[in-house]
C-alpha cells in the first residue's frame, strides 16, 4: 500500500483523499459510490474527508457503511472537519468539541477520527477576533485534545487557519500537528510555512488542489464573475503555456504540485467516478517528494 506520513504522528494517509462534499446521490448511485471507494483503496489506504455540515453527509455515511460491509478489515482513514466555536458561538467549549467528535464517530461508524481538521469561526469571520479566541482557548484545547487522543477517539489535530497569521500562531501550539488548508498553483499563501513545518515534523493536507475546478482545461476557459478571478485565470493560463504544459495534463500536473513538498501528506479531491479518479490517483501515487522542484514551480506561478 502506498501511503505518506502525516508529520511525526505515525499516521499515514493515501496521497489522494476522497472529498465527500459533493457526493450527490442524484449523480452517483450507492453502487457506484462503493465501487469508487473500492477503486481508491486498492493501492493505498482508504482515506476520506468528511464533515457533518456537508449536504450529502448522511449519504456518504451510508455509502461508507456499505463499503465497510463489503470489505471487512479494509483500512479506513478519516479526516473530519469540525468547527468550535461555530458562527453562533463566542468561545471554544470543551464539552461542545467533545460532543461533536462523538457525533462524528457515531455517524461514520468509526472508532477513531485519525485527523480532526479544526477551525475557529466567528461572526464576523475575521482574523482579529479569531486570533483572540485562539489565544484564550489554548489550555482547554490542549487538555481535551490530549484526553481524546488518550481515549483513542482522535489521532491528531490539524488546523484550517483561514489566514497565514492564524496558521503561524496555531503551529506554535504543541497539540497542533499540522495544517489542512488551501494549496494550489494560484493559492500559494502557505508556501512560506512548508519548509519549517517539515523540519518541525508537522504535516500538511491540501484542500482545493484544482482551485474548485478552475485549474482544469474547462475551468480555464469558462467566464468568471469578477476581474480579480479573470486575472488569476489569465496568469495561470500564461504560466502553463510558458512551461509547455499540455491542456489535458493540467489537472494531473496541478495535483502533483503540492505533493512534491515533503511536508504535504495528501490532497483532498471531490471525485464522482472511477473514470474521473483514475488519472488523478495515478498522478498522486507516482509523486516522489522533491523540494527543489516544488520551490521552482511555486516561484514560476507566483510570477517571480
Amino acid at each position: 500500500m502506498i501511503s505518506r506520513p502525516f508529520g511525526n504522528t505515525g499516521i499515514r494517509l493515501s496521497p489522494l483523499t476522497f472529498g465527500s462534499m459533493r457526493l450527490d446521490p442524484k449523480r452517483v448511485s450507492l453502487t457506484e459510490a462503493v465501487q469508487l471507494f473500492e477503486f481508491l483503496s486498492a493501492n493505498s489506504p482508504a482515506t476520506f474527508h468528511s464533515s457533518h455540515e456537508y449536504p450529502f453527509h448522511s449519504y456518504f455515511c451510508e455509502a461508507l457503511s456499505t463499503f465497510r460491509q463489503r470489505n471487512p478489515g479494509r483500512e479506513i482513514i478519516h479526516i473530519a472537519k469540525l468547527a468550535s466555536p461555530h458562527f453562533d458561538e463566542v468561545e471554544f467549549s470543551r464539552s461542545i468539541f467533545k460532543n461533536r467528535i462523538d457525533t462524528q464517530l457515531k455517524a461514520l461508524g468509526a472508532d477513531r477520527l485519525d485527523i480532526v481538521q479544526w477551525l475557529v469561526r466567528h461572526t464576523p469571520n475575521e482574523d482579529t477576533p479569531r486570533l483572540v479566541i485562539l489565544e484564550r482557548c489554548q489550555e482547554e484545547l490542549a487538555s481535551i485534545t490530549k484526553e481524546l487522543i488518550t481515549l483513542g477517539k482522535i489521532g491528531a489535530l490539524a488546523v484550517f487557519p483561514y489566514s497565514e497569521a492564524f496558521a503561524e500562531k496555531a503551529l506554535l501550539l504543541p497539540e497542533c500537528q499540522g495544517l489542512a488548508t488551501y494549496l494550489n498553483l494560484s493559492e500559494l499563501e502557505m508556501v512560506p510555512l512548508l519548509d519549517s513545518m517539515f523540519e518541525q515534523g508537522q504535516g500538511f493536507i491540501t484542500i482545493r488542489p484544482l482551485l474548485a475546478g478552475l485549474i482544469t482545461p474547462d475551468g480555464l476557459q469558462k467566464p468568471l464573475p469578477n476581474l480579480e478571478q479573470e486575472k488569476r485565470r489569465n496568469h495561470l493560463s500564461a504560466t502553463f503555456e510558458t512551461l509547455n504544459i499540455e491542456k489535458n495534463r493540467i489537472p494531473e500536473f496541478s495535483l502533483r504540485f503540492s505533493l512534491l513538498h515533503p511536508a504535504v501528506t495528501s490532497v483532498i479531491v471531490s471525485i464522482s467516478s472511477i473514470k474521473h479518479a483514475e488519472p488523478l490517483l495515478k498522478a498522486a501515487l507516482e509523486v516522489e517528494p522533491d523540494r527543489e522542484s516544488f520551490a521552482k514551480l511555486a516561484s514560476s506561478f507566483q510570477g517571480k
